[in-house]
């Protein structure tokens, strides 16, 4: 037999005949690797031995994994040791934050481009849910006092610029100039939109429009003594 007959068993290493193999695609041919069923099998309980003492870092915590009883495929395609490494890796951090802010040249507002909720940017941060501007504000300012809160004042609600932000109380924030609640336009009229008079103010600080409380009251009066006079009929 001719030398390019034969060839080395893969596995003991004696020669055996070549056995050629037609391929599924194509005309090409693959040789016989291995001399006999038994070094087959042999060879495949070695690869399947080496397989399973294999091992990897995990991704998160650096630490070497095997594949367990997972299969080649699944072990290859694995990055983490176990679900709470894997949960870690899915915990954002400051810099992922940092990473989803837009800056605009035009006002230079870092705007948020992730998730949102009643038009501010949220996103999870150790383990809690938070908005972004006020974890960024917090991450380079510090945490912010209790009672008090973040303002904007650019306006851009998704903005996460520090600059664009100020400590103020719940009523400074409500009432700002950039604010378009029913409270901040209502507190920006100097006129009644009624009859046009001036407001005043009782000693609380509400204000009111004395000519039209005065007609309201008219209004009432007149209404409760045409009902009792109804009733003594």
């Amino acid at each position: 037999m001719h030398d390019k007959d034969t060839t080395r068993c893969a596995e003991c290493g004696r020669s055996c005949a070549a056995v050629n193999r037609r391929r599924p695609v194509g005309d090409a041919f693959r040789e016989k690797r291995y001399c006999s069923k038994h070094c087959y099998n042999e060879s495949r309980r070695k690869r399947k031995e080496a397989f399973r003492e294999s091992t990897k870092p995990c991704k998160q915590c650096g630490q070497p994994f095997g594949p367990g009883e997972r299969k080649q495929s699944e072990f290859a395609k694995r990055q983490f040791c176990s679900d709470r490494c894997w949960a870690d890796a899915q915990q954002n951090t400051i810099e992922s934050l940092l990473q989803k802010l837009k800056i605009d040249p035009s006002t230079s507002c870092h705007l948020w481009t992730g998730h949102k909720s009643h038009h501010y940017g949220v996103s999870k941060l150790a383990g809690r849910n938070i908005t972004v501007h006020r974890a960024i504000s917090e991450h380079f300012r510090g945490p912010v006092p209790d009672g008090l809160q973040l303002d904007h004042t650019c306006g851009a609600k998704l903005c996460c610029n520090v600059d664009h932000l100020r400590v103020v109380t719940a009523r400074e924030n409500s009432l700002a100039a950039t604010s378009n609640n029913m409270a901040a336009r209502n507190h920006r009229r100097v006129k009644c939109p009624l009859c046009g008079g001036p407001y005043s103010a009782f000693p609380n600080g509400i204000r009111y429009c004395k000519p039209c409380r005065h007609a309201q009251q008219m209004r009432y009066q007149r209404k409760y003594r045409a009902a009792k006079r109804n009733q003594q009929e």
